[in-house]
């Protein structure tokens, strides 16, 4: 065999290995999201889900719901005026959202916006995570959004188990807050 047919033998070896490898951590995050799922679900943290298919996207509101409700502060006081232009007092996470700003869980973009029934971003999840840890100063002074916040989320393992390649489902949104809930 000549060197040309082993390279190419070895290069198409090793992306048959690479794609099936790919696969199998994908089958793994979704294995290990179900029963995160399954466990934050006993705990009584994933009622704040708009639906309870692993698969389906998360939207910024209940995102930031779930996290109010892992941290413990749902009961906690908050302002009963809306500092968004877009979360009126009749939106189904009006008093969550009211809440993870009283926190600094989660603040608006320039226009006042907070955009709560817009899909979450992995970027997104993990700030409002970082935050609620008290970890955001850290963040801000390491860069900021995004990067500074991305390295946080790294380092405290918010993405262990996690399919990045995609959007942020229930079942991811499940092991990041129980990463969360893991972290140091």
């Amino acid at each position: 065999m000549n060197n040309k047919k082993l390279v190419s033998l070895v290069l198409s070896g090793a992306m048959l290995l690479t794609n099936a490898c790919i696969g199998v951590a994908a089958e793994g995050a979704s294995v290990r999201n179900s029963s995160d799922a399954e466990l934050m679900t006993a705990l009584g943290f994933m009622d704040k889900f708009s639906s309870t298919d692993l698969n389906l996207a998360v939207k910024r509101g209940e995102f930031a719901a779930a996290v109010c409700d892992v941290a413990g502060i749902l009961d906690m006081q908050y302002s009963t005026t809306s500092p968004f232009c877009d979360v009126n007092s009749v939106h189904k996470y009006f008093n969550e959202i009211c809440i993870a700003v009283e926190h600094k869980i989660v603040k608006g973009n320039q226009n006042q916006e907070f955009r709560p029934d817009d899909t979450i971003t992995f970027t997104e999840a993990a700030t409002m995570l970082i935050n609620a840890l008290g970890y955001g100063e850290y963040a801000e002074l390491n860069g900021g959004y995004p990067q500074g916040y991305s390295h946080i989320a790294v380092s405290l393992g918010l993405y262990d188990g996690v399919d990045l390649s995609g959007k942020v489902t229930v079942g991811a949104a499940a092991t990041m807050l129980k990463n969360a809930g893991n972290s140091e």
